[in-house]
């Protein structure tokens, strides 16, 4: 997932689309953008929610960002990638809880760890155990000017916006500050994966691979 997204900027030729633009396809809904609400004296930017609901027919994803860095993502959107034709690229598709023996991993409950992956066969050197798009992708960093109680509101509509599958899976990823903390800036600083676009770090929400990174088990030898 790294590389594909990080050479994307090289590739990518498309419009800037935010609130104000007359039409907003390919995304599902209007963007919804917050302008820069501390003064500077350098450039400031706008912080935006796009939501596309069926990316590559498989899956919803909701992009926190400038509308710049949300048009370099445009075309990533249909772009069908050959590997996920690939006979190996069959367990991508699968749900983690489907418990398809195929996959060679199924989630359980860990005692003091909450869920996790153990393996069910032996998984060979360099197989790729799942491979996930990412369900929400923000910023690390918000833009110049843009303040906490601005993104705030822009979280909870990025997730409510999503198709209820991914919905579901994002809400029911795992926490770790608790206490006052927002639920999905929390969710994201425990599952949260780095991803480059051109220059840009962003970070993002893949709930099935955040499971798999958590804890990997293997069964004990015969």
């Amino acid at each position: 997932m790294h590389g594909e997204w990080e050479n994307l900027h090289q590739r990518t030729c498309t419009r800037i689309i935010d609130d104000t633009s007359k039409s907003w396809a390919p995304w599902s809904y209007k963007p919804t953008c917050v302008t820069a609400k501390e003064v500077s004296d350098e450039p400031t930017g706008r912080y935006c929610v796009y939501t596309h609901k069926s990316v590559r027919g498989t899956s919803g994803v909701s992009i926190l960002s400038t509308p710049e860095i949300a048009a370099e993502l445009t075309s990533y959107l249909d772009d069908l990638d050959p590997a996920w034709l690939h006979p190996q690229g069959r367990p991508y598709h699968v749900s983690l809880s489907t418990g398809d023996a195929g996959i060679g991993y199924e989630v359980r409950d860990i005692p003091g760890k909450g869920k996790g992956v153990i393996t069910t066969r032996k998984i060979k050197a360099g197989e790729v155990i799942v491979r996930e798009l990412p369900a929400v992708i923000n910023m690390v960093e918000l833009p110049k000017g843009i303040v906490g109680d601005q993104a705030v509101p822009m979280f909870d509509l990025a997730v409510e916006q999503l198709p209820v599958k991914e919905r579901t899976k994002v809400l029911s990823m795992a926490r770790s500050a608790g206490g006052d903390s927002h639920h999905i800036n929390d969710i994201f600083n425990t599952n949260g994966f780095g991803i480059n676009v051109g220059p840009q770090r962003l970070t993002t929400l893949a709930p099935a691979v955040a499971v798999c990174s958590f804890f990997l088990g293997f069964p004990p030898r015969p």
